[in-house]
């Protein structure tokens, strides 16, 4: 453990400005065997364009059980891309669909966050900082949910699960003698489709139109005419 804080120690010095040497940083990462150094060779690799030779590490590290499913997924991702001379504003409708999933995945790692990166420049989304829900159902994806009767005030909860492929639920509280709905709208604001609500608390089920394909989408909660809270909901294929 020792050495391998000394090696990132030198590797950080290399890859300053001040001590730049790229060739010196791929020769200690050849000679090193650790799966982090493999990875970190990989990601320098496609970096400067020698897809076949990351595309061989990436097919080696496929072989370690200690490898992160997610971080060769996303790498095969870049990979595939930059060979067809693409970029990320050219991903396909899976792939696309695959980084959204990835961006909103708890706890954060390097990996997730350079997914959340992508999609605030394709998008401008900020994912908000994650809260594993100890009391979600595994088999379900319902949260186990209390609810507090407010007195007078309407309130909506977050989606879940959040992205989905089918269906997702928002728990609401609707007052009495007052009108509610909900709206769905696609990323440029242009409203999709909306659903009257039930008064008292309540589970919303979206279940996903047809003909509404995978994307980011905003849903607002309306109370007698006003707009009580917008969010976003990810819709995967």
């Amino acid at each position: 453990m020792e050495r391998e804080l000394h090696i990132n120690e030198i590797l950080s010095l290399l890859n300053d400005s001040a001590y730049h040497n790229p060739e010196y940083t791929k020769a200690i990462l050849n000679a090193e065997t650790g799966i982090e150094f493999k990875k970190t060779l990989t990601t320098l690799l496609i970096d400067e364009g020698d897809y076949s030779q990351a595309q061989s590490l990436l097919n080696n590290l496929e072989q370690s059980e200690n490898i992160s499913q997610d971080w060769l997924s996303y790498h095969q991702i870049l990979l595939s891309l930059f060979e067809q001379e693409k970029t990320i504003y050219q991903m396909d409708s899976t792939q696309l669909a695959y980084i959204i999933d990835l961006a909103y995945k708890c706890p954060i790692d390097n990996t997730v966050a350079n997914a959340q990166s992508i999609l605030y420049l394709l998008y401008g989304i900020e994912v908000e900082d994650c809260v594993e829900l100890t009391t979600r159902s595994k088999r379900n994806l319902v949260k186990d949910i209390t609810f507090v009767l407010p007195e007078d005030d309407a309130w909506i909860e977050d989606n879940f699960p959040n992205p989905f492929t089918n269906e997702t639920f928002i728990n609401y509280y609707l007052p009495v003698n007052s009108t509610g709905s909900i709206i769905i709208n696609d990323m440029f604001g242009r409203l999709v489709i909306s659903y009257n609500l039930n008064n008292g608390e309540n589970t919303f089920i979206f279940k996903k139109p047809e003909n509404l394909m995978p994307g980011v989408y905003t849903y607002g909660y309306i109370v007698d005419g006003k707009a009580i809270e917008y969010n976003k909901m990810i819709i995967t294929q």
